[in-house]
């Protein structure tokens, strides 16, 4: 599997600062250490539509953030967000999207538009076949 992840960042802009949330292994490795609960269990949560709680949002979006951003960074984004819970709203499409996409079968992603925007993207012809 760690080979066939596709993972990518996707920026959310807020007050003119852009944010980079990015699921890697170490990502769902901390997410689900800190919940205890499968990474999987939130892809579900995600496809279901159902409300999230803004306890589980502070988690996946702090663990988005682990790749691109220093701890203080985070913390403070995080304190935001408790104090601004439409925030949330704000970042929701890029921090879901950042979480789903590695999570899809590579084959589907190479055959859909998401892997355009891959930065996994970059693969010569001979590696293609």
């Amino acid at each position: 599997m760690l080979k066939d992840i596709f993972n990518s960042p996707q920026i959310a802009t807020i007050d003119g600062k852009d944010y980079k949330f990015e699921y890697n292994h170490a990502a769902y490795a901390i997410l689900e250490n800190k919940t205890q609960k499968s990474a999987y269990d939130f892809y579900d949560l995600f496809m279901s539509n159902k409300e999230i709680m803004i306890k589980d949002a502070l988690v996946i979006v702090t663990c988005a953030m682990q790749k691109h951003h220093k701890p203080k960074d985070i913390l403070k984004f995080e304190e935001n967000l408790r104090n601004y819970p439409g925030l949330w709203q704000e970042i929701k499409e890029a921090v879901i999207s950042a979480f789903i996409i590695p999570l899809l079968p590579p084959q589907i992603l190479k055959e859909s538009k998401l892997f355009e925007n891959s930065k996994k993207k970059i693969l010569t012809k001979s590696q293609e076949k």
